[in-house]
């Protein structure tokens, strides 16, 4: 399996969030203007979910009256919190309302782009004209069969440990994971266990018999690697 990480993709979840909001702005007068015929300056976001879910029901406009309406909700209710849902000392909450915005928005674009093109684009081309426009960035951090790569001259032991369990933040890593990706990045098995304990006394990281996780601070300083090359 590969997986790719952006260069903002951990240092701007928050901006991401802020950018799903203006999006969710955006198509609402879009769709108030499709429904009205009238130009709105401002719209009032949950009141015009709410008229749009009220309007006479066809089988044609079941994606303008419910299906878009209630997904830019959760996409504006999530940029709209930033996060303040959750309970900050048990974990950070931008990675995934992130990702969640962002492949919220990209369903509405298709979804428009479909029912504005009716019986001539198919929902898998709507989908590959969305790929299409959405700019595609060389990644940072790539992830290959196991192994996490760092896309950058001379990474140190410690940056590579780091953005491994950055990248799989949410569960535990056993040694050998991590070491095999530090060994991919030039460096003996032995430094990375001299590394792996100079992160555990820097409390930056917590192993116990399941593997090794990255705490708060830990979070802190591997985002930054990825955003800005250093620590």
């Amino acid at each position: 399996m590969i997986r790719s990480w952006g260069p903002n993709s951990c240092a701007n979840w928050e901006s991401t969030l802020s950018a799903a909001g203006k999006f969710t702005d955006a198509v609402l007068r879009c769709l108030n203007h499709f429904t009205t015929g009238q130009l709105q300056d401002n719209i009032e976001v949950g009141r015009e979910i709410d008229r749009l879910q009220q309007l006479p029901k066809t089988p044609a406009n079941e994606s303008i009256r419910l299906l878009i309406p209630r997904t830019l909700r959760a996409i504006y209710q999530l940029a709209s919190d930033r996060g303040a849902r959750h309970d900050r000392l048990n974990f950070d909450p931008n990675p995934m309302d992130a990702s969640l915005a962002v492949h919220g928005t990209a369903w509405v674009l298709a979804e428009l782009i479909r029912f504005s093109h009716s019986g001539v684009v198919s929902p898998t081309q709507a989908q590959d004209l969305v790929c299409g426009i959405v700019e595609t960035k060389l990644p940072v951090v790539e992830e290959v069969d196991g192994l996490t790569f760092l896309h950058r001259k001379d990474v140190s032991a410690r940056d590579a440990m780091l953005v491994k369990l950055r990248v799989t933040q949410g569960r535990r890593v056993s040694r050998e994971e991590i070491f095999e990706t530090v060994a991919a990045h030039g460096h003996t098995i032995n430094n990375a266990r001299v590394t792996l304990a100079k992160l555990k006394r820097a409390r930056l990281v917590h192993e116990n018999e399941d593997g090794v996780r990255l705490l708060a601070p830990g979070v802190g300083k591997a985002d930054s690697v990825i955003a800005n090359g250093s620590s």
